[in-house]
């Protein structure tokens, strides 16, 4: 289950899911003009093939409506690797099994009407933005290829990589490349690592339509190159998403980012971030691009993106003493600015705003534990934090994200988290009808 780079198959006709679910999940509420307005939500689950089963998904539903809770699930687990050869894809054997028996695994999503997407990673010294022209092309046929013969609705883009992937200034030699300045060198490094990563949207895009057959009328054509869900997490040193760098060809044809990418999440969970991409053109100031750069986490209020297209509100389900869900206060959670000062903020008022700021669509939650798995490694809320009865020798201070010691912790039901965001969002509840899955 290794694609190299070079070795293409035979793709066919990307297939369309089958029973979509045709009922609308949101938020109705009234516009300054007093018109009832509709603002559909879309929430996204991030699956480790390796750990977790996605069939779990199918268990959560909301009790009015009927409707699934989740609307996406991303399978991770295909992962960007370099060898003496090139690069290829990886896929785990978690992945491996269940594309082998989609009809156990992922046939069910599709049949309820949840969108199933190949989550693709690039790790370690690997990044997307290495991969040059050509190597994209052949990056997207694979992508074609595996959405085709797995029938997925689409792909999911995460570069992980580690801050030694990434162009450096002391890795500057005068005269590299026809720069004499160094600064200058180490923004158009970056320029370039974007440029290469962003045109994997179009030319994924491209492929769809050049193969889709030539006998289909034109705007149906058309309507299948589009039909691939592309989503992406942010990376947290700015590499995804600068503006406007496409291949040349579709510079002109591919004028809003609505039609290149679907969706995009920070993976700065429990946090609600300002809109984090790299936002350049030709004629960005060096400037202006080092200083994205060395602001690690690219927290810009500038994007291209459009708000609707951003899920800010990331929620951790993985579990651990640094990972739990559900804080009185969460560290940097964006330091909320109200009356001219920043203060922390709870999980429910994050879901109220993103429920009142009435931008955005996307919510985004990584890695649903099955019941079992759950209650093994529970998730927890701090109860309390009282120097009198619970002194700080006995547990860690809540304040201090990078205490060692436990906080004052109570466990939290899975459905309880999933409950808090459903009531404040769409006045629903949360039912589970077994969600005890195993991997």
């Amino acid at each position: 289950m290794i694609f190299i780079f070079g070795a293409c198959g035979q793709p066919g006709d990307l297939p369309l899911t089958t029973n979509p679910n045709l009922a609308r999940k949101g938020i109705y509420y009234t516009d300054n003009s007093g018109n009832e307005k509709f603002r559909s939500i879309k929430i996204v689950c991030y699956i480790d093939t390796d750990k977790y089963n996605p069939l779990n998904v199918l268990d959560y539903t909301l009790k009015n409506s009927g409707l699934v809770f989740f609307d996406y699930v991303i399978l991770g687990g295909a992962v960007l690797r370099a060898d003496a050869k090139g690069y290829y894809l990886e896929f785990n054997n978690g992945l491996k099994t269940m594309l082998a028996q989609r009809k156990k695994y992922i046939q069910p999503l599709q049949d309820r009407g949840i969108k199933a997407l190949l989550g693709v990673k690039s790790e370690g010294g690997v990044s997307f933005g290495h991969l040059d022209d050509d190597k994209m092309y052949i990056f997207s046929d694979i992508l074609y290829d595996a959405l085709s013969i797995h029938r997925l609705d689409g792909v999911e883009f995460f570069d992980d990589a580690d801050a030694s992937a990434y162009p450096d200034i002391t890795s500057f030699s005068p005269g590299t490349d026809g720069f004499e300045n160094g600064d200058e060198w180490l923004a158009r490094q970056w320029v370039q690592g974007g440029k290469y990563f962003n045109n994997v949207f179009y030319i994924l895009r491209q492929i769809l339509y050049k193969k889709a057959p030539q006998s289909l009328p034109e705007e149906t054509r058309r309507r299948i190159r589009n039909d691939p869900l592309l989503f992406v997490r942010e990376s947290k040193f700015g590499r995804v998403l600068p503006n406007r760098f496409y291949v040349q060809e579709g510079y002109d044809e591919f004028t809003g980012s609505s039609v290149e990418i679907t969706g995009s999440f920070n993976p700065f969970f429990n946090r609600f971030p300002r809109y984090s991409s790299l936002s350049t053109i030709e004629a960005t100031p060096i400037a202006d691009i080092l200083d994205n750069i060395n602001d690690k986490d690219n927290r810009k209020d500038s994007s291209w993106m459009s708000e609707e297209q951003y899920g800010p509100l990331s929620i951790d389900l993985d579990g651990g003493a640094k990972r739990n869900v559900y804080f009185p206060f969460l560290e940097n959670a964006d330091r909320f600015e109200t009356n001219g000062g920043n203060t922390d903020i709870a999980l429910e008022d994050l879901f109220k705003r993103f429920k009142d700021e009435g931008k955005w669509e996307y919510v985004f939650f990584n890695n649903l534990k099955s019941q079992d798995e759950m209650k093994a490694d529970p998730y927890f809320r701090w109860v309390f934090f009282n120097e009198t009865t619970l002194p700080e020798t006995e547990w860690g201070d809540p304040y201090n994200w990078n205490d060692p010691r436990e906080w004052n912790p109570r466990y939290v039901p899975l459905e309880y988290i999933f409950g808090e965001l459903t009531k404040i969002l769409f006045n629903e509840e949360v039912v589970c009808s077994g969600g005890n899955h195993k991997k």
